[in-house]
């Protein structure tokens, strides 16, 4: 085998496949990448029998050939060299040899035949999707997957399709760990060949994507797959993965569709007190830093407290609040909701202290983007009499001399619970 291409093409297809080479190989051939010529492309194959990425890079192929070399190695090697012509020689006892105008360098390789070969695809179908939206669709999705072995179902992103509509198409992204749920949907004409069927997509090949959607700069990917994987698509690049097997949580039964209580603010000021807040209490107990929120609709402001230790903090932001509400969140989890989700202005939304708080971003590109957090019980404080529509004398407390003693969540889980509506609920736009 024998072939010339440039520094800079090699280069950008290393960095690609590198990515799913595993960090402990359980064998020595899976830190290997797999050099194939076809026609006048070389193809670069790594795979750690989970994920495997191919691209393709054109070359000059003056004998057709394959050969594999420690892959991270092969990557530092030619990323170090300038931009220059460079040759790739297999010599005898599978030396693979790189030459150019600034040096020559011989690395063992290792038999063709002994690696791995991907999963092949049957009955193939597939879907085109726009990039920037699906990124910002992804991002906060990725952040709420499980990440726990034994909740497998729960350590991806849920797809689910819509060709319902005559001109348009939806994608619906949901992601659980079982405290907080993040959902997002993007519209569009997509390019399909049949309605794909729900699907649970792995977190670590999304993330892949990601990374491969940024290098290449590209408008569209394609989406291809069977009955028990998918490919991905970017440019010149396919990345091959497995689906999660399992029975996704019915996550449409625990979002109530009306809300009584709605608080409209501007996300870097809340991010900004939370953040504060969480200097004061950055752990919290046994279920996470509380964070206890009294809206005041007298002087539209949304106020924060949480106290750690006999140490004690308070904040107050502008907000658009629709009446008087106790009630405590996880600080952490609400601080990477601000941070994940898109756009300036959000709103929070809930029934009742007990409940599940949805937090709405509201510039978006998306059709939709929210993401449900489970509440922190505080006795006395965000019960389910710590309403200011309440006389018990609870209500009349002030956060201020609050002490923060935090319930087990109820519910603690993403799990079906019949929520409570007032008849005077009005939806969500």
């Amino acid at each position: 085998m024998k072939i010339t291409c440039s520094q800079e093409t090699l280069a950008a297809a290393l960095v690609d496949v590198v990515e799913a080479l595993p960090s402990k190989p359980p064998h020595p051939i899976l830190s290997h990448v797999l050099l194939e010529t076809a026609q006048e492309r070389i193809k670069l194959t790594a795979f750690d029998l989970s994920i495997g990425i191919e691209s393709y890079c054109h070359a000059l192929i003056h004998k057709a050939g394959q050969i594999t070399f420690e892959g991270k190695l092969f990557h530092d090697l030619v990323t170090a060299l300038p931009n220059v012509e460079l040759t790739l020689e297999l010599k005898e006892h599978q030396v693979i040899e790189l030459s150019c105008s600034h040096g020559k360098y011989q690395l063992q390789g290792m038999e063709s035949a002994e690696y791995p070969k991907l999963p092949a695809f049957e009955n193939q179908r597939s879907v085109v999707l726009p990039t920037k939206n699906l990124l910002e669709a992804l991002k906060p999705c990725l952040k709420s997957c499980a990440k726990e072995e034994h909740k497998q179902v729960l350590t991806g992103v849920h797809f689910k399709f819509n060709s319902d509509a005559e001109e348009s198409n939806s994608l619906e992204l949901a992601s659980t760990d079982g405290h907080r749920l993040t959902v997002t949907q993007l519209t569009g004409r997509f390019l399909l060949t049949t309605e794909p069927p729900a699907m649970t997509i792995p977190a670590t090949p999304l993330e892949y994507l990601i990374k491969l959607i940024k290098n290449k700069e590209v408008n569209e990917v394609t989406l291809y797959y069977c009955d028990h994987q998918l490919q991905f698509q970017v440019a010149e690049t396919i990345l091959t993965a497995r689906l999660l097997e399992g029975l996704y949580p019915d996550y449409e039964t625990i979002v109530p569709r009306y809300f009584v209580h709605h608080i409209t603010f501007l996300g870097d000021e809340l991010l900004a007190a939370v953040n504060r807040l969480l200097l004061i209490n950055p752990k919290g107990e046994k279920y996470g830093p509380a964070i206890v929120l009294r809206t005041n609709q007298t002087e539209q402001t949304v106020e924060l407290f949480t106290e750690a230790n006999a140490k004690t903090g308070t904040e107050r932001i502008k907000a658009d609040v629709d009446s008087n509400l106790i009630f405590g969140l996880n600080a952490l989890y609400l601080r990477n909701a601000l941070k994940s989700l898109s756009g300036k202005q959000f709103q929070l939304c809930l029934n009742e202290p007990s409940c599940i708080t949805k937090l709405v971003a509201l510039e978006t590109e998306l059709s939709s983007m929210f993401q449900c957090l489970m509440p922190m019980l505080i006795p006395g404080i965000t019960d389910d009499t710590a309403t200011s529509s309440s006389e018990d004398e609870s209500t009349k407390k002030t956060i201020d001399s609050a002490t923060i003693d935090v319930k087990e969540p109820t519910p603690s889980k993403i799990t079906p619970k019949k929520n409570r509506r007032k008849k005077t609920a009005i939806a969500v736009s």
